[in-house]
């Protein structure tokens, strides 16, 4: 897998991959998926950089979760199993990234730079305001499911 990482298209090391997966049992087929799954989705972020040239896209959940699904595909095409039953997670198959611009809009942001904003403002929340943001921050960081209204 190393070697067609260097030399290799991501479809051929996906192809690989699933050969892999199918054929040779490997005995932790995890690890192998999170050290080339980048390598596996390159083609995937090329394409979503080339269809949204606006924001900086990298590589996510919703990428790995592409390449899944054409890796699942390829497995049951030669073995008839799916990921799961090969030892890796089933993709979800509700995911479409590729064409979703607000799913990509929202994902893009610098958190630090969130963070320094919040921060910078919250002297300047009046009273109430102030209590509003508390409240609800710590209904946040305790994970309570709370509806606002």
């Amino acid at each position: 897998m190393t070697e067609a990482m260097l030399t290799s298209s991501p479809d051929q090391i996906r192809n690989l991959f699933a050969i892999i997966l199918t054929t040779c049992n490997p005995s932790n087929p995890r690890f192998l998926w999170d050290k080339f799954r980048e390598s596996m989705s390159e083609d995937i972020l090329a394409r979503l950089c080339q269809n949204n040239v606006t924001y900086d896209i990298q590589f996510s959940s919703e990428t790995f979760n592409e390449v899944l699904i054409i890796l699942e595909s390829k497995c049951m095409s030669i073995c008839s199993k799916t990921l799961s039953q090969l030892g890796l997670q089933s993709p979800e198959r509700n995911l479409d990234i590729t064409n979703n611009a607000d799913l990509l809009r929202e994902k893009n942001y610098n958190t630090a730079e969130l963070g320094k904003f919040v921060e910078s403002n919250k002297p300047l929340l009046t009273d109430d305001q102030r209590m509003a943001y508390d409240h609800i921050m710590e209904c946040i960081n305790k994970e309570n499911g709370v509806s606002f209204s």
